[in-house]
């Protein structure tokens, strides 16, 4: 039942699909949720500290961060020093 809401591109390589930004948004609740939030959030000001367990769904937020045009940090274990900071 949990992979119901996630997104396909979690258990194939995302370089096999050509699909815009907008449909593989849309290939999965959780992430199409996610992006209303943030839109919503980024409005008004706040900030948002997102985990997870799975390095392939940072991915796929970084991908999707990166097609809204937000400004974020990725912190994993290939950060390096001087980019935390």
């Amino acid at each position: 039942m949990w992979r119901v809401g996630e997104t396909q591109y979690l258990f194939v390589d995302e370089d096999a699909h050509e699909e815009t930004a907008q449909e593989r948004l849309r290939a999965s609740g959780k992430y199409l949720m996610l992006s209303r939030i943030l839109e919503k959030l980024h409005r008004t000001g706040h900030r948002v500290l997102l985990f997870s367990q799975m390095v392939r769904a940072l991915e796929i937020v970084q991908n999707m961060l990166e097609d809204a045009g937000y400004k974020f940090l990725r912190l994993d274990g290939k950060t390096k020093v001087g980019q935390s900071n």
